[in-house]
């Protein structure tokens, strides 16, 4: 199912004359959540299989509402060349602060190295398939695949590609409901997106709300909720920074965020963009 781009909710224009009050913004958050309920059953109930995933993306692969959110990356998702993205970086968690490298090579491949003592290597190949160099992938590993590997601009633009099921909620709206008229901080365009899991081993279907900024069609975070040990816990992985790479826009700062309390964060120096390579580092 593609994006549904005539969802007639936005922060800026609906409800002309209150979208801006506090009551204005409760009601259009009433009206979507009314709105939404009414369209969930087709949002989640999709069946049959996905189309195969494209190596490349152009303005052609993806929803209208999607191109901006497409271009403002660079052409790096467009054309042969660019394929493969190298990060060093600083991973801070309860253990502690070590160095990592992170791989990443389209379509949504990645590798993640933790260069700490006793740290291990995952990856993810072309077939959404995890692999470690150990017996057994911790909670916080599986954890740490889907923030930096799915949690991410290109990750969504590729489930668009391929039909995920999503639905534009509005655009211009704050984080926090109930702002009042005179509010000129940040806003977002929301969407929201189903799609399953497929390297964790229960491939659990995701209902990720993404907020991209308004101004820059930058990804902000992605909200989802996940269960673990019969409890549902609330995730947020929000991209804190973002900066310039050989003209193209890549994440430089990374945090994940559970029920309110962070997790890990990840700082990430960007080595360089290339062209795909057949070295097999994805598949060990």
């Amino acid at each position: 199912m593609g994006l549904n781009s005539s969802c007639p909710l936005d922060g800026r224009n609906v409800l002309p004359g209150t979208a801006q009050t506090g009551e204005g913004t409760r009601a259009i958050m009433r009206s979507l959540l009314i709105w939404f309920l009414s369209i969930s059953t087709t949002t989640v109930g999709q069946t049959g299989g996905k189309p195969a995933r494209p190596e490349y993306l152009d303005s052609g692969k993806v929803p209208t509402f999607a191109e901006p959110l497409l271009r403002v990356l660079g052409d790096r998702l467009g054309k042969p060349g660019k394929e493969r993205l190298a990060f060093m970086g600083t991973l801070a968690d309860a253990k502690g602060n070590r160095q990592i490298r992170v791989l990443l090579e389209l379509p949504l491949k990645g590798r993640i190295e933790d260069l700490g003592a006793g740290g291990g290597i995952l990856t993810v190949d072309e077939a959404d398939r995890l692999k470690s160099n150990k017996s057994t992938v911790s909670d916080q590993e599986l954890d740490l695949v889907e923030s930096l590997i799915l949690d991410r601009q290109e990750a969504i633009l590729y489930g668009l590609a391929q039909g995920d099921g999503a639905r534009l909620l509005g655009r211009g709206f704050p984080l926090v409901p109930g702002q009042g008229k005179g509010y000129r901080g940040p806003v977002f365009d929301i969407i929201d997106l189903t799609s399953k899991t497929e390297f964790r081993s229960d491939k659990p279907q995701r209902f990720r709300r993404c907020y991209f900024d308004s101004a820059t069609g930058l990804l902000h975070k992605v909200q989802y909720a996940q269960v673990r040990g019969g409890r549902t816990i609330k995730v947020e992985t929000v991209t804190r920074q973002w900066v310039e790479l050989q003209g193209q826009r890549v994440p430089s700062a990374i945090e994940r965020i559970e029920d309110g309390q962070p997790v890990f964060t990840v700082q990430l120096t960007g080595q360089g963009i290339g062209a795909k390579v057949s070295d097999g580092v994805f598949v060990k």
